[in-house]
């Protein structure tokens, strides 16, 4: 059997404690943290492709 997780930590995991602007501020640190990763890998990829651009002349 599941047992649903309950306490302080678990409201403030999913942003139920605080309201509209907790839930607003979760939501946007949520983004970011899926955000971030993909324009690490972006500015990675166009260095390598400056990089063999110079290379190639």
């Amino acid at each position: 059997m599941k047992e649903k997780a309950e306490g302080p930590d678990y409201s403030v995991h999913v942003g139920s404690w605080g309201g509209m602007p907790m839930k607003i501020l979760a939501f946007v640190a949520a983004l970011l943290g899926g955000i971030l990763p993909l324009t690490g890998y972006y500015m990675w990829l166009r260095r390598m492709v400056k990089r063999s651009r110079a290379r190639r002349e």
